[in-house]
């Protein structure tokens, strides 16, 4: 019920924001019948959660009339196989992650780094190790839209240096899947307490429909303490769901000009970060 309120009170917020996006090639897509088609194939949707799916172009094909997004550094940025970072973007500070918790060469961008540690050492008191198999890259090209592991290059949250994917230390197995992380303690500890330290889950099992991606419990992506929590107060499961309903508008918008330059010292990165968030 809480949650059916909040998508009826975000579908009135999307009424003041129009469903036609810019499309990477400078052209914008025929919204004439959209929300009528997709409601005929989505019977079972409300008005409001249906108001949701086209501000997230779920009616469209995957990689169709992509959408370049606008603020690529920001925390509630959306990458998915519908919302691509511009081409060839890179975070502007990158960092190594501490060995004792991530393979060698793994990076994060700065602030999501200072993140994770502080979550992985708060994790490690109470008997859950946290280890990274992936974080920063760019992925290589694919050609198959409906690959539901695999995202193409420039939609893949990986490139914003915000999130990685987690591996049971000590075990190596050939597939992140191979480790069953939903089984295990550390799973189970990221559900209960991520949000505190800014992480959700990206793909959440039975989200398929919403994310583009099968269940992938390994896979947490940082948003911010602020975000992360209001997601959990507010009962969303996804983050696509969430800026749809509460930062599609601000995100769409222009980047502000740079008000701080960014510095080496990962200290300053990370107070610019949050005065970022903050705003």
């Amino acid at each position: 019920m809480k949650k059916a309120l909040l998508l009826a009170a975000a579908a009135a917020l999307l009424l003041c924001v129009p469903l036609a996006f810019a499309r990477a090639d400078g052209e914008r897509p025929a919204n004439s019948g959209r929300y009528e088609r997709y409601a005929a194939a989505h019977m079972e949707l409300s008005e409001a959660e249906l108001k949701l799916a086209l501000a997230l172009k779920l009616d469209e094909p995957s990689y169709k009339n992509v959408v370049v997004v606008n603020r690529p550094s920001s925390l509630g940025v959306l990458v998915s196989k519908h919302f691509a970072l511009p081409a060839g973007y890179v975070p502007a500070v990158l960092e190594d992650v501490d060995k004792n918790y991530a393979m060698d060469g793994v990076q994060l961008r700065a602030d999501c780094c200072a993140a994770f540690l502080e979550m992985a050492r708060a994790a490690e008191r109470q008997g859950a190790f946290l280890y990274i198999k992936s974080g920063y890259r760019v992925n290589k090209t694919n050609d198959d839209p409906d690959d539901m592991w695999n995202a193409w290059p420039g939609h893949s949250e990986h490139q914003t240096g915000l999130a990685f994917d987690l591996r049971l230390k000590g075990k190596t197995r050939t597939l992140l899947r191979d480790y069953r992380y939903e089984t295990s303690f550390e799973y189970a500890w990221l559900c209960a307490h991520a949000c505190d330290y800014g992480f959700v889950l990206s793909y959440p099992e039975g989200e398929s429909d919403t994310t583009g991606y099968e269940f992938e419990p390994w896979h947490w992506r940082y948003v911010g303490v602020r975000i992360a929590t209001d997601m959990r107060d507010k009962g969303f499961s996804t983050f696509p769901e969430y800026w749809a309903a509460y930062l599609m508008a601000r995100e769409l918008r222009a980047e502000p000009p740079a008000r701080i330059v960014a510095s080496v010292d990962s200290l300053f990165c990370r107070f610019a970060c949050a005065y970022a968030e903050a705003e």
